[in-house]
């Protein structure tokens, strides 16, 4: 059985995790970093939008305790770092510290979706929405892992 919605983030949170930290090895080394953080620049951006166009959509307006438009905020804010980070904006004087910045917004909004706004959904949503949602999730991010993404990240 594929994974539903919850799962399927999840696991795609601990992947991007695991990029971040291997950024974050290699922050002071130019050559390995850049390959680097292009990937996890990637994988954020096409996990937010695939993101919002399953889970966001289906709970935006319907958790009567969470805020969902505050989490799409955040994605945009994490947008605008790797547009920094990847040498789309104006160039940090400390990469290593912006990158921190990022890395900060990132894992804070991780624990929140997982800690608060995921077991809301999994009240809210029934089992066939779940899946079906995992689903729509699995070819949003397939749709967006397949963009090429230099418009953002020139690195």
């Amino acid at each position: 059985m594929a994974d539903d919605i919850f799962q399927a983030v999840i696991r795609d949170h601990a992947a991007i995790r695991a990029l971040m930290t291997a950024v974050d090895e290699c922050k002071h080394d130019n050559h390995r970093r850049s390959p680097a953080f292009i990937a996890l620049g990637k994988a954020l951006i096409a996990h937010a939008k695939a993101e919002e166009r399953s889970l966001y959509d289906s709970m935006l307006g319907e958790s009567p305790s969470h805020d969902e438009s505050e989490h799409i905020a955040e994605h945009d804010a994490i947008v605008d770092l790797i547009k920094v980070l990847g040498g789309k904006g104006e160039a940090p004087t400390d990469w290593a510290g912006t990158f921190q910045q990022l890395q900060t917004l990132v894992n804070r909004h991780l624990d929140e979706e997982e800690n608060e706004l995921f077991p809301v959904g999994q009240l809210m949503l029934s089992s066939e929405q779940k899946a079906r949602l995992g689903a729509l999730y699995r070819q949003a991010k397939a749709d967006e892992d397949s963009k090429d993404r230099s418009d953002l990240l020139v690195l």
